[in-house]
């Protein structure tokens, strides 16, 4: 896993989507599939879900990242909308570096280091 997968891209706003995956079920494998039948992506064959603890992944960004800098998990329920169904596990990664901050590799490579499991985003 590469630190750039976990850079906020241009309209993230600092902020990428994620899932909460205790939301869906307290089974991995039953979140994860919750996870793909919510969302609007549309996988590649090798493409990969990472699963990550929350507390983890704060912790080693304000003790090992820029100073001052954090980040954090907030809660983001998705209503359905025209093109999607309802997400309840939808959350937002927060202040997350973009594309043209120079601490992106820092902070990214913080938190792939911080990836419990990997998971195929295509069953």
């Amino acid at each position: 896993m590469i630190g750039a997968a976990f850079i906020s891209r241009p309209m993230e706003n600092n902020s990428p989507s994620v899932n909460w995956l205790e939301i869906l079920s307290t089974d991995v494998e039953t979140a994860i599939a919750g996870v793909r039948a919510a969302t609007t992506l549309t996988y590649r064959r090798n493409d990969r879900l990472a699963r990550l603890n929350a507390g983890r992944v704060r912790r080693a960004v304000v003790a090992h990242g820029p100073a001052g800098w954090t980040v954090d998990v907030v809660h983001d329920p998705l209503e359905p909308a025209d093109d999607r169904p309802a997400d309840p596990s939808h959350a937002l990664l927060t202040n997350v570096p973009s594309e043209s901050d120079l601490d992106r590799d820092l902070v990214g490579d913080l938190i792939a280091r911080c990836v419990v499991d990997l998971f195929p985003a295509k069953p």
